[in-house]
């Protein structure tokens, strides 16, 4: 008895399992989940596009380029048209203009499906610890940008040797091969010139002659 419990158990647990992850309800699901929002998309920026010559071939594209981004797609304008534009019926001058609508629609469409985030929604998030441990191992990359690293001062480059390098004095350099004094300026006398003082009733700056006694 406890057997086929354990075993009504297990296929109850299977059974739940491929309930909540199937790959064909989850198509189906994605796809109209999809479709609606593009649906809804064109509806809110079509009245950007009214001068275009083609309208309903343009939101064609349009949804296109918005649904493919929602199932994961990267956003780049396909080669070539969808096989319903292949048919005689755009193999005239009229039919590859109706072709061009579609390819200009078709890059609006995932731009906005861009803005609207949906190229997040199926990826499949792990732990921080788990992304941490793949960044070491390098296979992935870190979420949080390093720190930029400081930049060196560049240093004056050294002054190229002569070979007399300790033989000189202060004030020696090196001409060629012959060493040079050089000149240091003589001291200059700050002392000022003496002057006689002139005096009274002589001549300026001159010796006085006094009169000798009888």
């Amino acid at each position: 008895m406890l057997v086929v419990s354990t075993g009504g158990c297990t296929a109850f647990a299977g059974l739940s399992n491929s309930l909540d992850y199937n790959e064909c309800c989850d198509e189906f699901v994605l796809g109209y989940r999809n479709s609606a929002w593009s649906a809804r998309a064109w509806h809110e920026r079509k009245h950007c596009f009214q001068n275009e010559d083609y309208i309903y071939n343009f939101r064609d594209g349009f949804r296109q380029g918005y649904e493919d981004v929602a199932n994961g797609g990267n956003g780049c304008t396909p080669a070539f048209p969808p096989r319903s534009y292949w048919s005689w019926k755009y193999q005239s001058p009229e039919g590859q203009q109706r072709v061009s609508a579609w390819f200009a629609g078709y890059p609006h469409g995932a731009r906005a499906a861009e803005e609207h985030g949906l190229g997040n929604y199926g990826q499949i998030q792990m732990s921080g610890q788990m992304a941490e441990a793949c960044v070491q191992c390098g296979l992935g990359e870190s979420p949080i940008p390093a720190a930029a690293a400081p930049t060196a001062v560049a240093e004056p480059a050294p002054a190229p040797l002569t070979g007399y390098e300790g033989l000189l004095g202060d004030g020696e350099t090196i001409v060629g091969d012959v060493q040079v004094q050089s000149e240091t300026p003589s001291k200059v006398s700050t002392a000022k010139p003496e002057t006689s003082s002139p005096r009274i009733g002589s001549g300026i700056g001159g010796r006085t002659n006094r009169p000798k006694p009888f």
